[in-house]
């Protein structure tokens, strides 16, 4: 059974501060749990039902392989769907939460402008201008799984990726999508300087269904507001748009996205 204080511990996690000073944050829900169990991010306190339990025992007995060779040994603690319930922050999954996991933070490569043009130039690249949704953030995340994007940059002012609602949205994928937060003007000033594709998602561009994708390069993600800044936008040659054949005003960020994933993967 868990204590108050232990409940109150795991709630704080919700808090940006809060998991950034501990380096951990948690992952929620059977699915996200089941996905962390197969990859290679290290748990640091897991929380299980005992249908959980028994459901992915498999994966279970290999995480805890996995921890052992790097003498990190975990055991799962069996609590009652209700205590879980009590630490949980998204309504989504209220009376069904299953599992809880609380997680080491990314440790990820240091980019310098070498490997960023490395992999703008050899892959399909997300950048994302200040995206301010947590769902959309994760839906993107996602998507970006699904359509085989590894690498994601990420302006300073978009959602931090560790926010519960973030996780939950990408439904596992954070653990293969690499969010990296950086000033996306060096990014595009690198780019621009290798002559890398930059294609920016807009309301007045090229139609996006008759444009003509690049194999590889760069594609932008506006603000749900705002759109793409103008000061972006200076550093880009080509603007898209999917054309509306209704009255809707604009495309949620994450749908638009992944409509444009789909253009260019044709």
């Amino acid at each position: 059974m868990l204590t108050k204080g232990k409940i109150q511990a795991l709630k704080s996690y919700a808090d940006k501060k809060e998991r950034n000073k501990k380096n951990l944050f948690l992952v929620e829900g059977e699915k996200s749990v089941a996905e962390l169990l197969v990859s290679d991010m290290i748990i640091n306190e897991l929380f299980i039902t005992h249908e959980f339990a028994k459901k992915y025992e498999k994966e279970l007995h290999t995480c805890g392989k996995r921890h052992a060779a790097i003498e990190k040994w975990i055991k799962p603690q069996m609590v009652e769907i209700g205590e879980l319930n009590k630490i949980t922050n998204l309504e989504s999954i209220k009376n069904v939460c299953s599992a809880i996991a609380v997680v080491s933070q990314f440790t990820r490569e240091e980019m310098d402008d070498n490997k960023i043009m490395e992999i703008i130039k050899s892959e399909k690249v997300l950048i994302l201008d200040d995206i301010r949704d947590p769902g959309n953030m994760g839906t993107i995340i996602r998507l970006a799984d699904w359509y085989g994007i590894g690498y994601i940059f990420a302006s300073i002012g978009t959602v931090d990726i560790y926010n519960p609602k973030t996780i939950s949205a990408s439904m596992g994928s954070f653990s293969r999508v690499q969010v990296i937060y950086k000033e996306i003007k060096d990014i595009l000033k690198i780019a621009n300087k290798n002559k890398i594709d930059i294609v920016a998602s807009t309301l007045k561009g090229q139609d996006a269904n008759t444009f003509t994708w690049p194999k590889n390069g760069i594609l932008i993600i506006g603000n749900e507001s705002n759109g793409v800044s103008n000061e972006i936008l200076r550093e880009v040659r080509n603007q898209i748009t999917l054309p509306s054949f209704g009255k809707a005003e604009s495309l949620n960020a994450s749908i638009a996205c992944g409509i444009l994933l789909d253009r260019w993967n044709r």
